[in-house]
Protein backbone atom coordinates (compact mmCIF):
# COMPACT_ATOMS: atom_id res chain seq x y z
CA UNK A 1 0.00 0.00 0.00
CA UNK A 2 1.28 3.48 -1.01
CA UNK A 3 1.53 5.22 2.30
CA UNK A 4 0.30 8.27 0.63
CA UNK A 5 -3.92 7.92 0.70
CA UNK A 6 -6.37 10.07 -0.47
CA UNK A 7 -9.54 11.00 0.88
CA UNK A 8 -12.00 12.79 -0.86
CA UNK A 9 -14.47 15.20 0.56
CA UNK A 10 -17.35 17.44 -0.48
CA UNK A 11 -16.91 19.87 1.84
CA UNK A 12 -14.38 22.93 2.22
CA UNK A 13 -11.88 22.36 4.79
CA UNK A 14 -10.13 25.12 6.79
CA UNK A 15 -6.95 25.30 8.63
CA UNK A 16 -6.32 28.43 10.79
CA UNK A 17 -4.79 26.15 13.78
CA UNK A 18 -4.68 22.30 12.97
CA UNK A 19 -6.60 20.11 15.64
CA UNK A 20 -9.41 22.39 16.33
CA UNK A 21 -10.32 22.06 12.39
CA UNK A 22 -10.60 18.02 13.30
CA UNK A 23 -12.31 15.43 14.81
CA UNK A 24 -9.67 13.35 16.56
CA UNK A 25 -10.13 9.54 15.05
CA UNK A 26 -9.35 6.53 17.91
CA UNK A 27 -10.45 2.83 16.35
CA UNK A 28 -13.52 1.38 18.71
CA UNK A 29 -11.71 -0.45 21.20
CA UNK A 30 -8.43 0.22 20.83
CA UNK A 31 -5.99 2.23 23.11
CA UNK A 32 -3.42 4.97 21.73
CA UNK A 33 0.39 4.65 21.92
CA UNK A 34 1.81 7.37 23.59
CA UNK A 35 4.73 9.49 22.19
CA UNK A 36 6.73 12.12 23.14
CA UNK A 37 8.53 14.58 20.87
CA UNK A 38 10.57 17.36 20.52
CA UNK A 39 11.86 20.04 17.39
CA UNK A 40 14.62 22.26 17.64
CA UNK A 41 16.44 23.94 14.64
CA UNK A 42 15.62 26.86 11.96
CA UNK A 43 12.57 29.55 12.82
CA UNK A 44 10.09 27.20 11.38
CA UNK A 45 10.85 24.74 14.09
CA UNK A 46 8.00 25.52 16.53
CA UNK A 47 5.13 25.33 13.99
CA UNK A 48 6.63 22.16 12.71
CA UNK A 49 6.49 20.75 16.22
CA UNK A 50 2.64 21.86 16.39
CA UNK A 51 2.49 20.18 12.84
CA UNK A 52 3.62 16.86 14.14
CA UNK A 53 1.86 16.59 16.81
CA UNK A 54 -1.16 17.18 15.06
CA UNK A 55 -0.39 14.52 13.15
CA UNK A 56 0.30 11.60 15.54
CA UNK A 57 -3.32 13.08 17.34
CA UNK A 58 -4.56 12.72 14.24
CA UNK A 59 -3.47 9.27 13.51
CA UNK A 60 -6.05 7.72 15.97
CA UNK A 61 -3.06 5.22 16.71
CA UNK A 62 -0.27 7.47 18.23
CA UNK A 63 -1.59 10.29 20.77
CA UNK A 64 1.17 12.71 22.38
CA UNK A 65 2.03 12.34 25.87
CA UNK A 66 4.76 14.44 28.20
CA UNK A 67 8.30 13.40 27.78
CA UNK A 68 8.90 10.19 30.17
CA UNK A 69 5.42 8.88 30.02
CA UNK A 70 5.22 7.82 26.03
CA UNK A 71 6.62 4.31 24.66
CA UNK A 72 8.70 6.20 22.97
CA UNK A 73 10.64 9.67 22.36
CA UNK A 74 11.11 11.22 18.96
CA UNK A 75 14.50 14.20 19.05
CA UNK A 76 13.76 16.44 15.84
CA UNK A 77 16.19 19.02 13.83
CA UNK A 78 14.53 20.79 11.27
CA UNK A 79 17.32 22.93 8.89
CA UNK A 80 17.43 24.70 5.70
CA UNK A 81 15.35 27.29 4.26
CA UNK A 82 12.47 27.72 2.08
CA UNK A 83 12.75 25.31 -0.87
CA UNK A 84 15.43 23.27 0.63
CA UNK A 85 14.52 21.96 4.45
CA UNK A 86 16.33 18.62 5.98
CA UNK A 87 14.50 17.38 9.65
CA UNK A 88 16.74 15.19 11.13
CA UNK A 89 15.26 12.22 13.56
CA UNK A 90 16.14 10.26 16.32
CA UNK A 91 13.65 7.91 18.08
CA UNK A 92 14.41 6.41 21.16
CA UNK A 93 12.03 3.61 22.99
CA UNK A 94 11.08 4.57 26.98
CA UNK A 95 14.34 2.43 28.25
CA UNK A 96 16.28 4.39 25.54
CA UNK A 97 17.14 2.17 22.99
CA UNK A 98 17.31 3.01 19.24
CA UNK A 99 14.46 2.38 17.42
CA UNK A 100 14.27 5.07 14.06
CA UNK A 101 17.64 7.46 13.22
CA UNK A 102 17.00 9.05 9.85
CA UNK A 103 16.93 12.01 7.15
CA UNK A 104 14.22 13.45 5.56
CA UNK A 105 15.15 15.94 2.75
CA UNK A 106 12.77 18.11 0.02
CA UNK A 107 11.47 21.60 -0.71
CA UNK A 108 8.84 21.80 2.02
CA UNK A 109 8.86 21.27 5.76
CA UNK A 110 4.83 20.12 6.04
CA UNK A 111 6.02 17.13 3.45
CA UNK A 112 8.69 16.02 5.63
CA UNK A 113 6.73 16.29 8.77
CA UNK A 114 4.20 14.32 7.62
CA UNK A 115 6.52 11.76 6.20
CA UNK A 116 8.61 11.11 9.78
CA UNK A 117 4.63 11.02 11.44
CA UNK A 118 3.70 8.12 9.06
CA UNK A 119 6.92 6.20 9.61
CA UNK A 120 6.43 6.69 12.69
CA UNK A 121 2.89 5.85 13.45
CA UNK A 122 3.90 2.62 11.09
CA UNK A 123 6.84 1.80 13.34
CA UNK A 124 5.28 1.41 16.21
CA UNK A 125 2.36 -0.20 14.96
CA UNK A 126 2.44 -1.56 11.66
CA UNK A 127 -0.05 0.44 10.78
CA UNK A 128 0.21 2.84 7.65
CA UNK A 129 -0.07 6.40 8.67
CA UNK A 130 -2.24 9.46 7.09
CA UNK A 131 -0.45 12.43 7.37
CA UNK A 132 0.44 12.54 3.77
CA UNK A 133 -3.20 12.51 3.13
CA UNK A 134 -4.43 15.35 0.74
CA UNK A 135 -7.61 16.23 0.32
CA UNK A 136 -9.73 16.06 -3.00
CA UNK A 137 -13.21 18.44 -2.59
CA UNK A 138 -15.34 20.29 -4.96
CA UNK A 139 -16.05 23.79 -3.73
CA UNK A 140 -19.11 26.29 -5.55
CA UNK A 141 -18.31 30.50 -5.59
CA UNK A 142 -20.33 33.00 -7.64
CA UNK A 143 -21.63 29.78 -9.88
CA UNK A 144 -18.45 29.06 -10.43
CA UNK A 145 -17.31 24.93 -9.56
CA UNK A 146 -14.09 24.33 -8.48
CA UNK A 147 -12.03 20.67 -7.77
CA UNK A 148 -9.45 21.71 -5.29
CA UNK A 149 -6.85 19.16 -3.79
CA UNK A 150 -4.81 19.97 -0.46
CA UNK A 151 -2.99 18.43 2.40
CA UNK A 152 -3.75 18.39 6.00
CA UNK A 153 -1.96 21.55 6.58
CA UNK A 154 -1.77 25.56 6.86
CA UNK A 155 -0.84 25.24 3.13
CA UNK A 156 -3.39 26.67 -0.05
CA UNK A 157 -5.10 24.47 -1.94
CA UNK A 158 -4.40 23.98 -5.54
CA UNK A 159 -6.89 24.43 -7.70
CA UNK A 160 -7.05 21.28 -10.15
CA UNK A 161 -9.59 22.22 -12.64
CA UNK A 162 -12.53 24.91 -12.58
CA UNK A 163 -15.88 24.92 -14.70
CA UNK A 164 -19.14 27.19 -14.73
CA UNK A 165 -20.85 23.91 -14.88
CA UNK A 166 -21.56 21.62 -12.07
CA UNK A 167 -18.53 19.46 -10.74
CA UNK A 168 -19.21 16.64 -8.41
CA UNK A 169 -18.57 12.83 -6.45
CA UNK A 170 -14.39 13.36 -7.20
CA UNK A 171 -12.69 10.05 -6.67
CA UNK A 172 -9.28 9.90 -6.43
CA UNK A 173 -7.20 6.97 -7.96
CA UNK A 174 -5.31 4.07 -5.26
CA UNK A 175 -2.13 5.35 -6.93
CA UNK A 176 -2.70 9.06 -6.31
CA UNK A 177 -2.25 9.73 -10.03
CA UNK A 178 -6.18 10.53 -11.07
CA UNK A 179 -9.33 11.49 -9.86
CA UNK A 180 -12.40 10.65 -11.68
CA UNK A 181 -15.68 13.32 -11.30
CA UNK A 182 -18.68 13.74 -12.87
CA UNK A 183 -18.54 17.09 -15.33
CA UNK A 184 -22.30 18.46 -16.53
CA UNK A 185 -20.22 20.53 -19.05
CA UNK A 186 -21.80 18.99 -22.03
CA UNK A 187 -25.18 19.03 -20.58
CA UNK A 188 -25.33 16.03 -19.28
CA UNK A 189 -23.75 14.09 -16.28
CA UNK A 190 -20.67 12.18 -17.89
CA UNK A 191 -17.97 11.11 -16.04
CA UNK A 192 -14.62 12.44 -16.69
CA UNK A 193 -10.71 11.77 -15.66
CA UNK A 194 -8.09 14.29 -14.45
CA UNK A 195 -4.87 13.34 -14.85
CA UNK A 196 -1.57 14.92 -12.14
CA UNK A 197 1.15 13.68 -14.97
CA UNK A 198 -0.86 15.54 -18.20
CA UNK A 199 -2.56 18.11 -15.99
CA UNK A 200 -5.97 17.81 -17.85
CA UNK A 201 -8.97 16.22 -17.74
CA UNK A 202 -10.40 14.08 -20.56
CA UNK A 203 -14.43 12.73 -21.12
CA UNK A 204 -14.21 8.93 -20.35
CA UNK A 205 -17.92 7.71 -20.19
CA UNK A 206 -21.06 9.41 -21.78
CA UNK A 207 -24.48 8.81 -22.30
CA UNK A 208 -27.18 9.29 -19.55
CA UNK A 209 -25.89 10.46 -16.02
CA UNK A 210 -22.96 8.54 -14.97
CA UNK A 211 -22.16 9.38 -11.00
CA UNK A 212 -20.56 8.29 -8.04
CA UNK A 213 -17.11 6.72 -9.48
CA UNK A 214 -15.24 4.11 -7.46
CA UNK A 215 -11.64 2.53 -8.30
CA UNK A 216 -10.34 -0.98 -8.00
CA UNK A 217 -7.35 -1.26 -5.68
CA UNK A 218 -4.79 -1.42 -8.79
CA UNK A 219 -6.58 1.79 -10.11
CA UNK A 220 -7.39 0.18 -13.44
CA UNK A 221 -11.15 0.15 -13.14
CA UNK A 222 -13.86 2.51 -11.97
CA UNK A 223 -17.56 0.95 -10.91
CA UNK A 224 -19.56 3.61 -11.39
CA UNK A 225 -23.34 4.51 -11.55
CA UNK A 226 -25.22 5.07 -14.54
CA UNK A 227 -28.99 6.31 -15.05
CA UNK A 228 -30.71 5.99 -18.29
CA UNK A 229 -34.54 6.51 -18.16
CA UNK A 230 -34.95 6.94 -14.39
CA UNK A 231 -32.84 3.01 -13.92
CA UNK A 232 -29.74 2.68 -12.12
CA UNK A 233 -27.23 0.57 -13.23
CA UNK A 234 -23.61 -0.17 -11.96
CA UNK A 235 -21.32 -0.27 -14.97
CA UNK A 236 -17.39 -1.03 -14.65
CA UNK A 237 -15.02 1.06 -16.94
CA UNK A 238 -11.46 -0.33 -17.92
CA UNK A 239 -9.36 2.88 -17.98
CA UNK A 240 -6.89 1.39 -20.00
CA UNK A 241 -8.52 0.22 -22.80
CA UNK A 242 -12.00 2.58 -22.73
CA UNK A 243 -14.25 -0.40 -22.64
CA UNK A 244 -17.28 -0.12 -20.34
CA UNK A 245 -19.17 -3.43 -19.08
CA UNK A 246 -22.72 -3.44 -17.37
CA UNK A 247 -22.49 -5.05 -14.33
CA UNK A 248 -26.02 -5.26 -13.16
CA UNK A 249 -29.13 -5.77 -15.12
CA UNK A 250 -32.56 -5.48 -12.94
CA UNK A 251 -35.66 -3.00 -13.25
CA UNK A 252 -34.47 -1.98 -9.78
CA UNK A 253 -31.86 1.00 -8.72
CA UNK A 254 -28.41 -0.11 -7.89
CA UNK A 255 -26.12 2.32 -6.85
CA UNK A 256 -23.43 3.34 -4.86
CA UNK A 257 -20.90 0.62 -5.43
CA UNK A 258 -17.49 -0.03 -3.57
CA UNK A 259 -14.38 -2.67 -4.01
CA UNK A 260 -13.12 -5.01 -1.73
CA UNK A 261 -9.09 -4.82 -1.51
CA UNK A 262 -8.74 -7.92 -3.67
CA UNK A 263 -11.33 -6.17 -6.22
CA UNK A 264 -12.71 -9.28 -7.05
CA UNK A 265 -16.20 -8.09 -5.15
CA UNK A 266 -18.09 -5.42 -4.81
CA UNK A 267 -21.14 -4.01 -2.59
CA UNK A 268 -24.12 -1.86 -3.44
CA UNK A 269 -27.26 -0.48 -2.85
CA UNK A 270 -29.87 -2.51 -3.98
CA UNK A 271 -33.55 -1.35 -4.46
CA UNK A 272 -35.58 -4.36 -4.50
CA UNK A 273 -39.40 -3.28 -4.19
CA UNK A 274 -40.70 -2.85 -0.67
CA UNK A 275 -37.16 -2.22 0.50
CA UNK A 276 -33.46 -1.13 0.35
CA UNK A 277 -30.20 -3.57 1.02
CA UNK A 278 -26.57 -4.03 0.41
CA UNK A 279 -25.87 -6.60 -2.03
CA UNK A 280 -22.69 -8.32 -2.37
CA UNK A 281 -21.36 -8.83 -6.31
CA UNK A 282 -18.64 -11.30 -7.32
CA UNK A 283 -17.00 -11.01 -10.25
CA UNK A 284 -18.91 -12.59 -13.28
CA UNK A 285 -22.24 -12.36 -11.35
CA UNK A 286 -24.71 -9.40 -12.39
Amino acid sequence: MVIMKYLMAGLVLAFSGYSSEFMQMTPVGNECIPVSMEMSGCREASVALDQLEFDIDFSGILETADRGDGYAHARCVLSGRSGNYTLSVDVKGAEGEALLKKEYSGSSWQSLVHRFADEFVYLLSGEQGIASTQVAYITRNNGSYSLRVRSLDARPPQVVISDDEVITTPAWSPDGENIAFTSYRNGSGDLYLYSFANSSARRVVTGGLNTSPAWTPDSRYIAFTRSVSGNSDINRLDTASGDVQQLTARSSIETSASFSPTGQQMILTSEVPCRRQNCLLCQGQR
